[in-house]
């Protein structure tokens, strides 16, 4: 599509460049479903982000945003389209959360091929109805799998996994941090695969760099529906490169991983947890 200074459309080129303007049949001309699936509305020439109207000519929403985050209402990602994304004409955010979001997918399909019995090394890795088969079938059913077999295939079938990555920068007062985050919870017995942004502060010993970026992966206790993850937490670890960390509410979920990071020393913080799927 190629526009005019003041919004108009001058013509429309398929992928090799052909003027395909007046092809009324086109399917450029008849999709109205333009850059993230915003609806384009041919009568009023304003787009349809599902919950108010965009006009391009002068790169404002036509009403008021019912969520108060600035002085300014009527502005789509708070004036900066370039590095923010606003999906529903409602909430704005940036575009590298998408990226955290698709690393954070990355590095837990690593953990469910894990959980799902997908890897192998030099023992089999069973997924939980592999397991169950492989204990019925008829050349064990005198001679039962070995104790630690049973022990694995247990662990992997009754546990809930977390993958997480996180983002954290040294702010002024001494010692202390903010930290935003994209978490992913996968439990093959109960049928949760949820993703989570969180953010939170908190404190800790001097750090190498003023921005620490950590990679965690671990189990998660008392979650037995996606929501039960969706709340406050308090957070305690230890990392010099590689490390541990735990985090908890009282009476509520938990969950404790391995974590490398750029970051070295022991930290503690409150963070919270909100389900995005």
């Amino acid at each position: 599509y190629e526009y005019d200074a003041w919004g108009n459309k001058l013509s429309i080129k398929d992928a090799n460049g052909t003027d395909v303007s007046s092809n009324a049949s086109h399917i450029a001309n008849i999709n109205p479903f333009r850059y993230r699936g915003y609806y384009y509305d041919s009568e009023t020439s304003f787009y349809y982000l599902q919950s108010r109207y965009y006009d391009p000519v002068v790169q404002r929403f036509i009403s008021a945003d019912n969520n108060f985050s600035n002085y300014n209402l009527f502005m789509y990602c708070g004036n900066n389209p370039i590095n923010r994304v606003d999906s529903n004409g409602e909430h704005w955010y940036y575009l590298w959360i998408d990226d955290l979001i698709e690393a954070v997918d990355e590095l837990m399909a690593s953990v469910s091929n894990i959980i799902y019995g997908k890897a192998a090394s030099e023992r089999s890795f069973y997924d939980p109805k592999g397991a169950n088969d492989l204990w019925n079938s008829r050349p064990f059913q005198e001679t039962k799998p070995s104790q630690e077999m049973q022990t694995f295939t247990e662990f992997m079938y009754e546990h809930d996994f977390v993958a997480d990555i996180s983002v954290s920068v040294s702010t002024k007062i001494e010692d202390s941090y903010v930290k935003v985050g994209v978490s992913k919870v996968l439990s093959p017995n109960k049928n949760i695969d949820a993703s989570y942004i969180h953010a939170g502060v908190g404190q800790s010993t001097s750090s190498v760099f003023p921005i620490t970026i950590s990679y965690s992966v671990g189990i998660v206790n008392n979650v037995n529906a996606k929501n039960d993850y969706a709340k406050d937490f308090l957070d305690i670890g230890i990392v010099t490169g590689i490390g541990f960390d735990y985090c908890w509410w009282p009476n509520g979920a938990s969950a404790y991983g391995f974590t490398v990071s750029n970051s070295y020393g022991v930290y503690g913080g409150y963070d919270y947890y909100w389900c995005i799927d």
